[in-house]
């Protein structure tokens, strides 16, 4: 049975859904959460994602920008400045609860079971960070 402990609840996960930047834990109770080794994995997931979709989806990426942000960037481009993006991809890998969680809160993951150790891949489980999807 694969079991999560955080914040001194048990959860039983009933699936599994693998994505190419983190897995997502789907509890029987319907809640889901994205979770990372730790929060090095969970940051360059979350930058991985940014560039992907900037790169391949540019569209629905400044739809998902405050219009400020890339009005910055334009400018600063424009003054031979090309550094901006660069400097926000750092702080979504600093932050990745702002991609992951719809709450932007990083939750700390207490327990895991072994068979969904095994079933994540997981190797060092001292900082295992969670992030409520739903």
């Amino acid at each position: 049975m694969r079991i999560v402990f955080h914040g001194g609840e048990k959860h039983i996960v009933s699936a599994i859904k693998f994505s190419d930047y983190l897995p997502l834990l789907v509890f029987e109770d319907g809640e889901e959460y994205f979770i990372a080794q730790d929060p090095d994995m969970a940051g360059k997931a979350a930058s991985r994602y940014w560039e992907d979709l900037a790169e391949n989806h540019p569209d629905e990426f400044v739809a998902h920008l405050e219009s400020n942000t890339v009005v910055r960037w334009v400018l600063e481009v424009w003054h031979n400045d090309a550094s901006s993006f660069k400097e926000w991809l750092d702080d979504v890998y600093q932050n990745p609860a702002k991609t992951f969680a719809e709450d932007e809160a990083e939750i700390e993951v207490s327990f895991l079971s072994q068979d969904l150790i095994d079933a994540l891949g997981f190797t060092l489980l001292y900082n295992v960070v969670a992030y409520q999807h739903n």
